[in-house]
């Protein structure tokens, strides 16, 4: 172990170099400590007990225990001065056991920074227990001015929490941070001469390690403001993304209640649909029953396999345009046994467009309208023309009948409102099939009907394409 001789006078000449000589022996070993320190910080128990001290007892006994065995680190890491012979030399940091200082042997380390690090994270209490912890390690270490150095190291940490509980704000700004260091080390300094049993060798260490140790403890009290720093930007980061989550859960919450909503009305306005059909459809039953009963048996038979076919998409809002077709070429045989195979229709449905999503019983409505309405009174042959395009990102179905037309006023309130009729529904039907165009395929679908008297009406039902 080396030792270094400096009479008083050249320290007084050389006190610059010997200030330099202190910091760059106990600095490393501060950052040394520090960098433990910021890897504790990456564990979330300890994060966790950094936020919470203030207000869980347990919390503060971590921080209690973790910054005072840094403080005994600082102790036991430090250098000793001998006040008398003026002589500093390594301390072994592994003589850890009672009285390893004699006489007016000193420590100087960096044990006051951990007391005032651990008063400004976690408050009074933290600061008094850590203070307490390193004073008395640093009373076990012994020498002459063992207790007032003990009390001076306690004071220091409960000076610190109190700054942190009754002045927070200065713990957030690094100008505040410093000036409660320097005032820190100034009245830790004070109760050292206070205390002393040698005054006169307290003042001469004082002037000599005083500009060190106030470094010291300003380069910890600086990155302890980094770190807090660090751990209140984590905590808003944090809270921000649990705001974030709660604002995306309400959202999504949100829009399942509307879904369900729509859903529950679509399915309104099928039940309204379905009924209507079935109510035209038993409506010529009924007259076929008089005309031709062994007709009528065999049209019970293909209405059964119809109405059998249209159950299985009673849970679901769209099908397939293949579906639909496949459907609408059941309902038009259906009607063909009424009309005696009057009913020539032409289905063009491009096989690309087969897997696009469509209402069910969309086409069979447009169809079934035209039959029930259109062809009233009419010569034949009755013929409809049923296609499918695209136009953009749109498909467009189209249904149009060589019957009688629609007047002007009537056609103008088709689709937009129930239209009252002579026949059971009349209008009722086209309006629905609006209303649930809308709901599942938003504002730009829709439906139009063009239409010439003594010509025919084309219905075309727009909506944006959409797969399943």
């Amino acid at each position: 172990m080396t030792t270094f001789i400096c009479p008083d006078l050249q320290f007084r000449q050389a006190s610059f170099t010997y200030w330099l000589d202190l910091i760059s022996v106990l600095l490393p070993r501060l950052f040394i400590s520090i960098i433990v320190g910021l890897i504790l910080i990456r564990c979330r128990w300890f994060r966790c007990a950094m936020q919470r001290a203030e207000g869980i007892g347990r919390y503060r006994l971590i921080l209690i225990i973790v910054f005072g065995l840094f403080a005994m680190l600082g102790t036991h890491s430090g250098i000793i001065i001998d006040q008398h012979q003026h002589v500093h030399l390594p301390l072994n940091p592994m003589a850890m056991g009672l009285n390893v200082l004699n006489g007016a042997e000193v420590t100087v380390g960096f044990r006051d920074t951990w007391a005032l690090v651990a008063g400004l994270a976690g408050g009074w209490q933290v600061g008094l227990g850590t203070g307490l912890l390193a004073g008395i390690d640093r009373f076990m270490v012994g020498g002459d001015i063992k207790i007032s150095t003990a009390i001076a190291t306690t004071l220091l940490g409960l000076f610190a929490g109190l700054v942190r509980n009754y002045r927070p704000v200065w713990t957030k700004n690094v100008w505040r941070v410093l000036g409660v260091a320097i005032l820190g080390t100034l009245l830790q300094r004070l109760v050292l001469l206070l205390l002393s049993p040698e005054p006169c060798d307290t003042l001469w260490l004082a002037v000599q390690i005083g500009i060190p140790v106030a470094i010291i403890n300003i380069a910890g009290c600086v990155l302890f403001v980094w770190i807090m720093r660090d751990l209140e930007h984590e905590r808003l980061e944090n809270e921000a993304r649990k705001a974030h989550l709660l604002v995306l859960q309400a959202q999504v919450e949100r829009d399942r209640h509307l879904q369900l909503a729509q859903q529950s009305e679509l399915r309104a306005l099928r039940a309204q649909v379905e009924p209507h059909l079935l109510n035209n459809t038993l409506y010529l039953l009924k007259i076929h029953i008089r005309l031709d009963p062994e007709k009528a048996r065999d049209y019970v038979d293909e209405l059964a396999g119809f109405l059998n076919h249209m159950r299985q998409f009673a849970g679901q809002n769209t099908i397939s345009l293949q579906q639909e077709s496949e459907q609408l070429q059941r309902y038009l045989h259906l009607q063909n046994w009424v009309l005696n195979d009057r009913l020539k229709f032409e289905l063009v449905m491009p096989e690309h467009l087969s897997p696009l999503q469509v209402l069910p019983m969309c086409l069979v409505t447009l169809v079934e309208n035209a039959i029930i309405h259109a062809f009233e009174d009419c010569p034949e042959p009755y013929l409809l023309h049923i296609s499918a395009m695209e136009q953009a990102d749109n498909l467009l179905l189209s249904v149009q009948d060589n019957g009688k037309g629609i007047a002007p006023e009537r056609l103008a309130e088709l689709g937009k409102a129930p239209v009252t009729s002579y026949k059971s529904g009349g209008g009722v039907a086209l309006y629905q099939i609006t209303q649930s165009l809308k709901l599942e395929f938003g504002e730009t679908a829709y439906l139009s009907l063009t239409s010439e008297d003594q010509k025919g009406t084309l219905a075309v039902l727009s909506q944006p394409k959409r797969s399943a």
